[in-house]
């Protein structure tokens, strides 16, 4: 809450709809729906445009660079594009505390009255932003407020701090520093489906946190974008945003585990070493299900349903339709030896 004269507060985040997933999913065909219907969200965020947004972006970035353009321009005009991005809601909400703000008229008193405030430093930047950008602050203050944002925009994790506040995700500072390094290493190019998985699924809200580094690493506002090896870039965030529309069937995977005493995120990490692997047999499925601290009696059972939940995944979440066909088969053949062995 942002309290200014000790009379108005405002919440800076627009209201966030629940991401998980707490509906019933069965019979499959809930799944599909529920799974559709964010496959749609996320079309609809243009995630699924991404690559092009990256290839975009490293020209844009380069044509200013040659244009002779200093780094912090760039931040600030890529700050100012964001701020259009901003929801009806989070719009509304921070109108009104432009209004609040620059009433106090000086700059020392806007930074002091920010720093009071109680908001994530995310939401100090749109907002100092909005302030610089509204045209109602006189021009000693309008200096001091760009300074200040200059100096908040170069700090590492700003942009993850940005997103995160356009994203609703209050950051404490261990979260953003925690979201920072994941964002580092996404940049790096390394890991996959599996290994960003595990490095989520003890964090909460990490749907959410996920499209954060979509966001950040598909929409840059720093001047790091060139140094960066775009192939591997590319191939993070396509692992991301697969990983994003997996996670749709999140409880599906909890039933899952349920039935068979197996903790649901077992099943999701299986689940997607499974989809990241170009070529799946029989024998690497029975490995892996062997791996798994189940009784050999539930073993054909597990296979059973697993296969039920992998025949309702998003083709979106594979690499090709044949992937997908090709994974059906090895499990239909790991499931005709079992049955013969019965």
């Amino acid at each position: 809450m942002v309290r200014v004269d000790g009379a108005s507060s405002v919440d800076f985040h627009q209201p966030q709809e629940s991401h998980g997933i707490r509906a019933q999913v069965s019979p499959a065909t809930n799944v599909m729906a529920m799974a559709a219907a964010e496959l749609a969200e996320v079309r609809a965020e243009a995630l699924e445009e991404t690559m092009e947004g990256l290839s975009l972006g490293l020209s844009s970035h380069l044509k200013k660079i040659n244009q002779g353009k200093e780094p912090e321009d760039l931040r600030f005009a890529a700050l100012a594009n964001l701020m259009q991005q901003l929801g009806d809601e989070q719009s509304t909400t921070v109108n009104k505390l432009v209004e609040q703000f620059a009433s106090l008229g000086d700059g020392e008193r806007i930074l002091s009255q920010l720093k009071q405030s109680g908001m994530d430093s995310g939401s100090v930047m749109l907002l100092m932003m909005a302030l610089v950008m509204s045209g109602k602050l006189g021009e000693a203050a309008l200096k001091k407020l760009k300074q200040a944002l200059k100096e908040l925009l170069a700090q590492e994790g700003a942009e993850i701090a940005l997103f995160a506040a356009m994203e609703g995700l209050p950051l404490d500072h261990a979260g953003l520093n925690a979201l920072t390094q994941m964002y580092q290493q996404a940049a790096r190019g390394n890991a996959g489906l599996a290994k960003w998985f595990d490095m989520l699924r003890h964090l909460p809200d990490r749907r959410r946190k996920i499209r954060v580094l979509l966001r950040a690493l598909s929409e840059p506002l720093n001047d790091q974008t060139a140094a960066r090896n775009m192939v591997k870039l590319v191939a993070v965030v396509d692992d991301l945003r697969r990983l994003l529309i997996f996670l749709t069937l999140e409880e599906h995977c909890n039933l899952l585990g349920r039935a068979t005493q197996l903790d649901g995120d077992e099943v999701l990490n299986i689940s997607l070493q499974l989809i990241e692997q170009a070529w799946v047999y029989p024998q690497w499925l029975e490995e892996r299900i062997h791996h798994l601290p189940l009784l050999p009696a539930r073993r054909l059972g597990f296979l059973r349903r697993w296969r039920e939940l992998l025949t309702i995944v998003p083709l979106d979440c594979f690499r090709d339709p044949e992937q997908k066909e090709h994974v059906e088969e090895a499990m239909m053949g790991l499931l005709d030896k079992w049955c013969d062995q019965e």
